[in-house]
C-alpha cells in the first residue's frame, strides 16, 4: 500500500537524520535504556507524535501510514515554524486539522497552515452563540476554512476515525455549555496497536471530572498534558485514570504564566516516569511501532 511505503521511507530518513545529529537521546535519564527504538529494518507501520515548539502555545502533529493529523498550530507569528516543520516531514495536504478550542495560542497559526496545505477535514468543538468568540484570530480561521473547502466536523464524544492503521476517538468536550473555553477543548485518544496517546488540549479540572464521571477510556501510554502544565489541570484523579508512562508539556521558555506549575510537575512525577517539555527540549518526537517507544528532541535547555 502506498501509505505504508511512504511511512517506511519517512521512518528511514528520520532515523538517519536523528542519528547524524544526535537527536536520539533523552533529556531525562533512562528513557533510551527502557523504551527501545522500533526496528527500522522491519517493514511495518509506525506512528510518530511531534510536539512542535511554538512558544507558549500548542501544536501537535500525528503521522501514521502516510496520513496526517495536525492538532492546533500555535499563535499568530509562529506560522513559519509550523510550515517549515511540516515541509521537513514531507507533509502535503493534511487529512485532519483539529482546532481544540478558539484561543489564539492554539488556532492563530491555523489560517496559514490551511492556506499552504489545505485539509480534508477540520475538527472543532460545537460552540453556542454565547461561547463563540469575535476575535480576529477566530474570524481569520473561519474565513480560511471556507476558502479551503475542508469538511467541518463537530467534535462529538464517541466519534471515531482512522489515521492509517491508528484509530482516533473523540472523548470530549462532553460539556456543551462550559463557562470556560478551555473546558470546551477537543480531547482525543489515539490508539495504535498496544500504544495510545491522550491529547488533552487546554482541558481543566472541571471537564476532567466530567470525563471521569462518563467513564471515558482515559488510560494511555502518552499524555499531552492539558493547558501547558497549569496547576488547574491534570488532577490526581485524572492522572491516576490515565497512568501515562510518558508526558509531554507544550509551553514557552520563561513564559509569563509560570507554566508548567510546580504543583503540576509534582503530581505528574508520581505517575509519568518520563516528562518532556518544549520549553526545555524544543521540538519533541515520540515514535512507536505499537509496542516500543523512542524519543528524540531538538536540544536540552537547563531548567
Amino acid at each position: 500500500m502506498l501509505c505504508g511505503a511512504a511511512a517506511i521511507l519517512l521512518l528511514l530518513l528520520f532515523l538517519g537524520i536523528g542519528a547524524k545529529h544526535g537527536f536520539w537521546r533523552s533529556p531525562y535519564t533512562g528513557l533510551e535504556n527502557t523504551i527501545s527504538a522500533p526496528d527500522a529494518s522491519q517493514k511495518q507501520s509506525v506512528l510518530t507524535m511531534h510536539a512542535i515548539d511554538v512558544g507558549q502555545g500548542d501544536c501537535t502533529l500525528i503521522l501514521c501510514d502516510g496520513c496526517s493529523m495536525l492538532v492546533d498550530a500555535g499563535d499568530y507569528g509562529y506560522e513559519s515554524r509550523v510550515l517549515d516543520y511540516l515541509a521537513a516531514q514531507g507533509v502535503g495536504k493534511l487529512d485532519y486539522i483539529v482546532a481544540t478550542h478558539p484561543h489564539s495560542d492554539h488556532i492563530g497559526g491555523l489560517p496559514a497552515v490551511l492556506a499552504a496545505h489545505g485539509a480534508a477535514h477540520v475538527l472543532m468543538p460545537r460552540l453556542t452563540q454565547a461561547q463563540t468568540p469575535t476575535t480576529e484570530s477566530y474570524r481569520a480561521f473561519l474565513d480560511q476554512i471556507k476558502q479551503s473547502g475542508a469538511t467541518v466536523l463537530a467534535a462529538e464524544p464517541g466519534a471515531v476515525f482512522s489515521l492509517g492503521e491508528a484509530t482516533v476517538t473523540v472523548l470530549g468536550p462532553i460539556a456543551s455549555e462550559a463557562d470556560s473555553l478551555n473546558d470546551m477543548s477537543v480531547v482525543l485518544r489515539v490508539d495504535f496497536r498496544s500504544a495510545s496517546i491522550l491529547l488533552a488540549g487546554d482541558m481543566e479540572y472541571t471537564e476532567e471530572a466530567t470525563l471521569l464521571e462518563n467513564n471515558s477510556p482515559l488510560r494511555a501510554t502518552v499524555l499531552k498534558v492539558g493547558h501547558h502544565g497549569s496547576s488547574f489541570s491534570s488532577t490526581d484523579a485524572f492522572l491516576q485514570a490515565v497512568s501515562p508512562k510518558i508526558a509531554v508539556i507544550e509551553c514557552g521558555a520563561d513564559n509569563d504564566y509560570g507554566h508548567p506549575h510546580e504543583q503540576l510537575l509534582d503530581r505528574l512525577s508520581d505517575y509519568a516516569k518520563y516528562i518532556y517539555r518544549t520549553d526545555l527540549c524544543g521540538n519533541i518526537t515520540l515514535m512507536t511501532d505499537g509496542e516500543t517507544w523512542s524519543a528524540g528532541f531538538e536540544k536540552e535547555r537547563e531548567q
